[in-house]
């Protein structure tokens, strides 16, 4: 993710809440997944404006998480996210 913007949906990507999750439905894949309360967390934070690090930073904080875990809970989580063509990454 880059410095002057962070991942954000793909255009196909629809989000639906359902309860304390999020399903996430790929529109040109016909795939749906569902991510649980932290995941759905980080998913509602990718607005375009964050790039990794900041996303971390707010789950380590919402989470109680340390630092390094949460690095690699975002990481894990949007290389997931846009491996399934549901999230774009930011620019460099």
């Amino acid at each position: 993710m880059g410095a002057f913007g962070g991942p954000s949906p793909h255009p196909a990507a629809t989000a639906h809440p359902l309860d304390d999750e999020m399903v996430l439905y790929q529109a040109e894949a016909g795939q749906a997944y569902v991510l649980n309360r932290s995941a759905a967390y980080v998913w509602a934070l990718c607005d375009g404006t964050r790039p990794a690090a900041a996303l971390a930073r707010a789950l380590a904080r919402a989470y109680g998480l340390g630092a390094a875990q949460a690095r690699a809970d975002v990481r894990e989580l949007l290389d997931g996210l846009a491996a399934a063509g549901l999230l774009v990454p930011g620019r460099a």
